[in-house]
Order: C-alpha cells, then structure tokens, then sequence
C-alpha cells in the first residue's frame, strides 16, 4: 500500500494538530487492516505515546 499520504484531508508532516493526530489514529487502523506493514512522519515533536503507535494488522 502507497500515497497514504494523499488521502483527504492532508494532514501535515511535520506538525500536526491535535485533531489531525486524532485522525491519524483513524487512519493507521485502516492501513493496518489492509496488511501496512510501515508507516512513517517526522513528526519529531510529538510524545513517544504518538511516536511509537501500534496497532495490530486485523
């Protein structure tokens, strides 16, 4: 799976907000039930709870 990035609404890179990082919780549910294996963003000034987000592949 690729160009998750490019579902609407667009969500920033670097610095999200605390909606977008609530959408984001959505959104990694979705991939992983479609077997995403890896997701990524440099969103650097997150906490590690945002950070190291997991969710199984089900």
């Amino acid at each position: 799976m690729t160009d998750a990035h490019n579902v609407s609404p667009a969500i920033s890179s670097t610095d999200p907000t605390d909606a977008e990082v609530a959408e984001v919780a959505a959104r990694l549910s979705l991939l992983g039930a479609d077997h995403a294996g890896i997701i990524t963003s440099d969103w650097s000034a997150e906490p590690a709870s945002v950070l190291g987000s997991v969710t199984s592949r089900s």
